[in-house]
């Protein structure tokens, strides 16, 4: 007969509790996030405006608005809902990003994309 005492079924839980954290954190939403990363790269063009945004797999971008073009480095997080974040080299934006009609069209800080 096994004899399970509280401090045994206490290690059981808190054991399985932590593997379950481990593999979420670091197997599940990095799977996740690099499925998601694969939507955004590409070019993209603004729809009510000359400005065209490239992002490349080596999460670097480069936008080009009217003539100007800007280089910089792009990340995402995808929990609770997709973020982009631009490093532009001289400033940081951060702004919630929303794909529609099926990821053909990306919205984010004020710029409406077409991906192209």
């Amino acid at each position: 007969m096994v004899y399970w005492s509280l401090k045994n079924i206490i290690l059981v839980f808190v054991t399985f509790a932590v593997i379950t954290f481990l593999v979420i954190n670091f197997v599940i939403f990095p799977m996740i996030q690099r499925e998601n990363e694969k939507r955004f790269i590409g070019t993209w063009q603004d729809i009510d405006s000359d400005v065209t945004f490239t992002f490349f797999s080596n999460k670097t971008f480069l936008s080009n608005e009217s003539g100007n073009i800007y280089f910089g480095s792009w990340e995402i997080t995808v929990f609770p809902w997709y973020n982009i974040r631009l490093d532009w080299g001289f400033g940081v934006e951060t702004s919630a990003a929303l794909f529609t009609e099926n990821g053909t069209k990306l919205d984010f800080g004020g710029y409406h994309l077409t991906k192209q």
